[in-house]
């Protein structure tokens, strides 16, 4: 998966393919090359907003996370881990994994950060997104309650889930880098061809 920058944080996988390296060593590259790791907990920043954020239709990126509407909160909290998503909820459709879609979804195969991809029975297509908590729990912006976390038997006494994306690799080590200044990173290639570059020359 390859992760575009937000403002001076990005992404990046501690795996790396076709080249035999451990972890603690693409660390010590990164930290030497400037880089500092940035503790981000997606839930965690989520679960703080309940109370703390107002709903409004439309709510520009520059006003997250205190005024948001469901789009522009999970592009928020993807942000504050280095992971860029378009503004259009409908283009999230083809990124990352789909983990599940149709008439029968598996809320079982859903983990901690999946985006959950919602409608109502009026509505054709995508109308609204949360992000998954836990197994049984969803996080997300609405207009009668701000942001709030629920429980999926709650959600789907209230709207019809259509699918479920993963953006971040369950099986892979993510983590979040603050970029360095003097290196020009645009998405998280650039940082695995610094690595490659400092290991293998």
């Amino acid at each position: 998966m390859i992760y575009q920058k937000v403002d001076n944080r990005c992404a990046f996988t501690l795996a790396i393919a076709n080249l035999d390296v451990s972890r603690n060593n693409i660390l010590k590259v990164l930290i030497k090359k400037g880089f500092e790791i940035k503790n981000t907990d997606i839930i965690k920043s989520a679960r703080q907003l309940i109370g703390n954020s107002r709903y409004r239709k439309g709510a520009r990126m520059s006003e997250a996370p205190l005024m948001v509407d469901c789009s522009s909160f999970i592009k928020w909290l993807y942000g504050i881990c280095g992971i860029w998503l378009p503004r259009n909820l409908f283009l999230w459709q083809d990124l990352g994994e789909r983990v599940n879609f149709g008439d029968t979804v598996d809320f079982d195969k859903s983990t901690e950060g999946d985006i959950i991809f919602t409608t109502d029975v009026n509505y054709i297509g995508v109308g609204h997104v949360g992000l998954a908590t836990g197994k049984n729990t969803m996080i997300h912006a609405t207009n009668h309650a701000g942001v709030e976390e629920i429980s999926f038997d709650s959600l789907v006494k209230q709207r019809l889930i259509c699918m479920i994306r993963r953006i971040i690799p369950d099986n892979l080590e993510t983590i979040t880098l603050l970029l360095p200044a003097e290196e020009e990173i645009e998405t998280s290639d650039d940082i695995e061809w610094l690595v490659r570059n400092s290991i293998t020359r």
